[in-house]
């Protein structure tokens, strides 16, 4: 019975760390096929030209791109639109970077999240169950810390080096 148990524990293990380097690969041509369509500019041009602070606008479309595109996808489009519009506004690379950490998460366990569904089948839950929970740990939380990192960032742009 031990070796059935160890056995499986090995190839459940063997086959979520092959699905690791797929999923990265799946992420980044996500991120690539949405970054080359039309729509794409359309959106990083609407965010750009909202009357706010550019790091609002950074945050509200690092926030919106993660719930279009999933988690790690979201945040490669959200370096993207950074490094090739943001950090040319004199918005410091670690200032984006900060602050695209904060917003990656908030949109990322929606209830159609491949991940999240793929999760609680995992666990034998049913999603209008776990959720509840999950939103307050992984949507109200993550928006709050955003909202700090965004107030820090404005008050104090040099916190942003700290660190780099």
């Amino acid at each position: 019975k031990k070796i059935g148990s160890r056995y499986k524990l090995v190839t459940t293990a063997g086959i979520a760390m092959a699905g690791v380097p797929i999923l990265m690969i799946m992420n980044n041509g996500l991120a690539t096929a949405i970054s080359m369509s039309n729509g794409f500019a359309v959106i990083e041009q609407f965010f750009q030209n909202l009357p706010f602070s550019p790091l609002i606008n950074l945050a509200l479309i690092g926030t919106i791109l993660t719930g279009i595109a999933s988690g790690p996808a979201g945040f490669l489009l959200g370096l993207e639109v950074a490094a090739n519009s943001y950090v040319p506004m004199g918005i410091s690379a670690e200032a984006c970077r900060y602050l695209l950490i904060c917003t990656f998460t908030i949109l990322d366990t929606l209830p159609t999240s491949m991940g999240f569904l793929m999760l609680t089948s995992w666990a034998g839950v049913k999603v209008k169950e776990a959720y509840p929970c999950v939103f307050k740990v992984t949507v109200i939380l993550p928006a709050i810390a955003t909202a700090l990192c965004l107030v820090l960032l404005l008050l104090f742009p040099g916190l942003a080096l700290v660190g780099a």
